[in-house]
């Protein structure tokens, strides 16, 4: 478990506070993601944990011990956390072999020439490298070398192992193979794992839960499918991609929990974290996934309109498309080969009805 306790962190001359009043509990065996955009604090927090940065106020807890104190003036070297940390740029050094690199930090604890081999053979196998362990580091790939840097992290049987953004130097294809095997030795060693990164779909493929950082304060907390239907904030609500935003008033409710809410474009039956009085002013968040070329009349909650399709741009196996009813940019996103992405094409710099299925709406602020 890593417990965090009103921690603050702060640099000479900074205009901003990197880590600001922020507390957190990861349980054992949970895999833990910080997701935010760069700056927002979630390195220096790591970093933080792992005794690279002192905080200026707050406490650390690794599995019940105090790591870091201001109050009592305490803080434990890295050595001394029992933890272990997969860095972004792997920290493989270049003078020594794969088994050389693993073994290293095995060896500095003074372990015996026999148990060093033991643990460094079983750590590569279970990262599919126990035929390069004689290799020259600088000789393996980029996948390989982050598969090194990850047998270093379970060699040593750590508890609790930090990732620090470990994917981010890897291939879009190998970024997605590299993020199921780490999921896949997390649950089959169950240790705690604290993950850092600004990519959503890393996060919520891998996590047990997630916080969503923005200037040195977890904004949002909760599992990925909570942060992704139902977002806390027009932050959370835009970080995570929901791109279309209109204003609304909340007229009441429905039946299956959804609020009714009068927008400029209708009436949308909305998906919500918090409760909002009638009366209440929200913003309603529809993705790109949640607009639609109308096939029919209305259906209650999902409104349909008029808009003029602005643009319509070619991403692979999707299309991208850009509408505008008034003064309300509609973003969409359609399958290529499916009859709405036919549709969209066909009526670029036209008028088309569209229908809005799903949405779920924040607080104004």
């Amino acid at each position: 478990m890593i417990q965090i306790s009103r921690l603050y962190k702060t640099y000479p001359g900074s205009k901003y506070t990197p880590v600001d009043d922020l507390s957190l509990e990861i349980q054992d065996g949970h895999f833990f993601t910080l997701l935010g955009p760069s700056g927002c604090g979630k390195s220096t927090t790591l970093r933080c944990i792992a005794g690279l940065e002192r905080p200026d106020q707050g406490e650390i807890k690794i599995n019940g011990v105090s790591v870091f104190s201001a109050e009592a003036g305490r803080n434990l070297p890295p050595y001394k956390r029992a933890l272990s940390m997969v860095f972004q740029s792997y920290a493989i050094w270049p003078h020594m072999t794969v088994f050389q690199n693993v073994a290293y930090p095995l060896k500095c604890q003074g372990q015996s020439r026999e148990d060093i081999r033991k643990e460094v053979a079983w750590s590569l196998d279970l990262v599919g490298l126990g035929h390069l362990a004689d290799r020259p580091a600088p000789l393996l790939s980029g996948g390989e070398q982050q598969r090194v840097a990850l047998a270093r992290a379970i060699a040593g049987r750590s508890k609790v192992i930090l990732f620090d953004e470990p994917l981010s130097n890897l291939d879009a294809k190998l970024r997605e193979t590299m993020r199921s095997e780490i999921r896949a030795l997390h649950q089959q060693l169950k240790f705690t794992a604290l993950y850092v990164t600004h990519d959503q779909e890393e996060a919520f493929s891998m996590s047990d839960m997630v916080a969503i950082m923005n200037k040195g304060k977890v904004r949002e907390l909760g599992s990925p499918e909570e942060l992704y239907t139902t977002p806390r904030s027009e932050f959370g609500a835009e970080f995570l991609g929901a791109r279309t935003k209109v204003s609304g008033t909340v007229r009441g409710r429905t039946d299956d929990n959804l609020l009714v809410v009068e927008t400029p474009l209708g009436v949308v039956h909305c998906r919500h974290f918090a409760d909002h009085p009638p009366g209440t002013s929200v913003f309603v968040y529809v993705r790109q996934s949640e607009i639609l070329p109308s096939e029919g009349a209305a259906q209650p909650g999902a409104p349909v309109f008029s808009a003029r399709i602005d643009s319509v741009e070619f991403v692979g196996d999707t299309i991208d498309w850009v509408a505008r009813a008034g003064d309300i940019a509609l973003h969409g996103r359609s399958l290529l080969g499916r009859p709405d992405c036919k549709k969209i094409r066909e009526h670029l710099n036209e008028a088309i009805d569209l229908q809005i299925v799903s949405a779920c709406c924040v607080p104004s602020t």
